[in-house]
């Protein structure tokens, strides 16, 4: 079979010696195992995907495979390294490591799936900041997350949604990570950290003001609005404050937003982070202190929720809460709170 150069030749050869690798019935010796690898090694360059993609299959689960060969297997191209990546519990954490820092994306997906992942693991495909990677660490029960790990998470859920749910649903998530993320979850995510953390009714509370000062610690110094809001508007709202719902319903968003942060005296990128937050407390603080009614109010946390980027569905439960919340505030105590906002803004500015 040697003297014949033929793919056909090459992969009987390949079945052969993987078979005897693997084949507990003879006992080879460790000298026999290293011959075996390492003639396994130098047809795996020539040999087609086929032939290295089952060669991999038949290996992945053999507690006793050549480590040598079975890290080859896994540098391979995503298909034929899988099955390796995802059952071989001969690979250690160092070539795990490798791998992470050195192939693609589906690599780092298998090693995800895993069914054990150790912290170190986890941090080194956390630091890659790929959200896939990402949810199907937190998807995988087998996956430990150190605290900085989790920390790095957290912060990434700020954008990306599809990491809240998973996050939130960690067994091993540190009660003050959860209340954190109080501040930019959906209410029914809320509703299941108050069942499922021990933590103060109002720190949850506090997580939405700290949420709105870190906006502010993000932002450099802005205008107040831009130029393309014009007296005329500031004319029309202060005879009619509907205008802002006209606006919206036109589309005209920017506008919005401008005429928004100009009324509640926000920094505009503060101000965008209060109309969009998740839950509507925050919109309505700054609604309720800047002497906006009930009704409008309403009206433009329904449509800023069509307006706002990526998902634009309404928890039909987020309505009655919002409206109940909005009540019990008083004018004096939301002045206060958007007092507070805008005073920590323009001193973290100052610094």
């Amino acid at each position: 079979m040697a003297r014949d150069r033929s793919s056909a030749s090459r992969a009987r050869i390949m079945e052969t010696i993987g078979e005897f690798v693997v084949d507990g019935g003879r006992a080879p010796s460790q000298r026999e195992l290293e011959l075996a690898s390492d003639i396994l090694r130098q047809l795996l360059r020539e040999a087609e995907m086929s032939v290295r993609r089952k060669l991999a299959e038949r290996l992945a689960t053999e507690p006793a495979a050549p480590a040598a060969l079975l890290v080859q297997l896994a540098n391979d191209a995503a298909e034929v390294a899988r099955p390796v990546l995802l059952e071989s519990f001969v690979l250690r954490d160092a070539d795990l490591l490798e791998i992470i820092e050195h192939q693609t994306l589906q690599h780092r997906l298998a090693i995800s799936m895993r069914r054990q992942v150790s912290e170190e693991v986890t941090a080194s495909l956390v630091e890659a900041g790929e959200t896939e990677v990402a949810r199907a660490l937190l998807d995988n029960p087998g996956a430990r997350f150190s605290h900085a790990s989790f920390e790095k998470l957290v912060e990434k859920s700020r954008q990306e949604r599809q990491l809240q749910e998973p996050l939130i649903h960690r067994v091993d998530l540190d009660p003050a990570l959860a209340t954190r993320m109080y501040a930019w979850v959906s209410e029914a995510l809320r509703r299941y950290i108050v069942r499922h953390f021990d933590v103060d009714p109002e720190l949850l509370d506090a997580a939405v003001r700290d949420s709105l000062e870190s906006a502010a610690a993000e932002q450099r110094r802005e205008q107040s609005a831009p130029s393309s809001l014009t007296p005329a508007l500031d004319e029309a709202y202060a005879e009619d404050p509907g205008v802002l719902i006209n606006l919206l319903r036109a589309g005209e968003v920017g506008l919005f937003e401008a005429m928004f942060a100009r009324i509640t005296g926000l920094q505009p990128r503060l101000a965008r982070r209060a109309v969009y937050e998740p839950g509507g407390r925050a919109l309505a603080v700054a609604c309720r202190a800047s002497g906006i009614e009930k009704p409008i109010f309403a009206a433009i946390f329904l449509l800023a929720r069509r307006a706002r980027p990526g998902d634009k569905t309404v928890d039909p439960r987020e309505l009655p809460s919002v409206l109940a919340f909005f009540d019990s505030l008083d004018a004096s105590t939301a002045k206060r709170t958007l007092d507070h906002l805008k005073t920590a803004a323009d001193r973290r500015f100052a610094n």
